[in-house]
């Protein structure tokens, strides 16, 4: 069962692009978790 979910899984997402989908995906949560942190603290900044 587990052959024919990754089978399938590949056809949805070709492997050449898995590796910069995982690092973009990484890339955009940073780059959103810097942004929310900068902003707190410059509004928290006296």
């Amino acid at each position: 069962m587990s052959a024919v979910t990754t089978k399938s899984h590949s056809a949805a997402v070709p492997e050449w692009l898995t590796a910069p989908l995982v690092i973009g995906t990484v890339v955009i949560l940073f780059w959103l978790f810097m942004t929310v942190f900068a902003a707190l603290i410059v509004q928290f900044d006296p």
